[in-house]
């Protein structure tokens, strides 16, 4: 049986700031060692990414993902 647990992080920067972090999936891997490649494949009008492809080794987690039809 799984036992539940439960942190807390906190970050040092302004809500505009992680949102700018984390809606940039084009620079994954430069943060993230478990993202080995990320291509975006379409955005919207405001240039952010409506399709990517991602190619992650997250330990027992391996997967490139396709964009689905």
């Amino acid at each position: 049986m799984s036992n539940p647990t439960t942190s807390t992080v906190t970050i040092a920067a302004t809500a505009d700031d992680v949102r700018a972090v984390l809606f940039d999936i084009a620079n994954f891997p430069t943060w993230s060692t478990s993202f080995k490649a990320v291509t975006v494949l379409a955005s919207n009008g405001d240039g952010r990414p409506t399709q990517a492809k991602l190619t992650v080794d997250a330990g027992a987690l391996k997967l490139t993902q396709p964009p689905q039809q």
